[in-house]
């Protein structure tokens, strides 16, 4: 009996401590955020009569235009876009850099995020709205979206932006494109031939050099210089780089040095999955200097080669 009501003491002062345990205050906040945006944002929709739905990551959306394809393309992966956004209610401009009734277009790739996984794109709600697989918007069609501040700039704050702030952004699908794509239109700017593709690395010969063979054991001298093919950006560059074609590079200088011989200049064309992949490539700052999904391209000298 004693040992019974020793267990009924245990039992009672556990279920006392647990009953007095003490909420998470930073919680309770972030659910008056939440509250209050959708209450705002409830109000807005009310005030400018607009007629949304509202999508399963609590984005408010309403679409304008006829789409010029409403077949989803599985190849692609980048959208080119413009948008603004605003404040609800007051609809103070954030960011108009890439206004609609402007030129100025935005290409990134899609993250297909989750939770709060990273996005390349601030406010992260348009590539979490933009999503692939669960298409709403397609090429030629414009958008409102109303979102509170999880899916929009966060805590982030301005003289005009206030931190967990809902946020209205006016988006337009201007294009969608595939990695393929791209590395075409580049070739075709640059006007080089296609020597050869290989395994997705495309290999155009400028300059021919000797019959001297690169071979995976090969000692190789190179001058290079590394772009992305989306925006011309240069991310690397070396006037003498000694290496081996099985040594520590990417796969698509594995796959494509050995295409060239020694003496030859000429361009290697590399698609993300021979390259940086989903991962991209950040500098010690920790800032992407290729981005994720990013088709890149070598401009290459085979300054040397020597073979054991």
């Amino acid at each position: 009996m004693k040992l019974l009501k020793t267990f009924a003491f245990i039992f009672f002062t556990f279920g006392l401590l647990g009953s007095c345990k003490r909420k998470d205050p930073n919680a309770d906040f972030l659910a008056e955020q939440l509250s209050r945006n959708e209450q705002e944002i409830q109000s807005y929709i009310a005030q400018k009569g607009l007629q949304m739905q509202k999508d399963e990551n609590g984005i408010y959306y309403q679409i304008f235009g006829s789409p010029q394809s409403k077949t989803p393309d599985t190849t692609f992966r980048h959208v080119i876009i413009k948008y603004e956004t605003r404040l609800i209610p007051s609809e103070t401009p954030i960011d108009t850099n890439y206004k609609l009734s402007g030129s100025k277009t935005l290409t990134f790739a899609l993250l297909n995020p989750t939770g709060n996984n990273r996005t390349l794109i601030t406010p992260r709600g348009i590539d979490i709205f933009l999503q692939l697989g669960k298409e709403k918007l397609f090429k030629g069609q414009k958008a409102i979206l109303l979102m509170n501040h999880t899916m929009g700039y966060g805590t982030a704050s301005s003289p005009f932006l206030p931190p967990y702030s809902a946020i209205r952004v006016d988006l337009e699908l201007v294009d969608v494109k595939s990695e393929t794509e791209f590395i075409a239109d580049k070739i075709t700017e640059l006007n080089v031939p296609v020597t050869q593709n290989k395994d997705g690395v495309i290999f155009s010969l400028t300059d021919v050099g000797t019959t001297d063979l690169i071979r995976d054991s090969s000692t190789v001298t190179v001058k290079y210089i590394g772009r992305r093919v989306i925006d011309n950006t240069i991310f690397d560059a070396n006037q003498s780089f000694t290496f081996k074609p099985i040594g520590n590079v990417i796969n698509g200088w594995r796959i494509g040095i050995p295409l060239m011989k020694k003496g030859e200049k000429g361009y290697l064309f590399i698609p993300s999955s021979q390259a940086y992949k989903g991962t991209g490539s950040a500098n010690n700052s920790g800032s992407f200097v290729v981005f994720p999904f990013d088709p890149i391209y070598f401009e290459i000298e085979i300054l040397n080669v020597t073979n054991d």
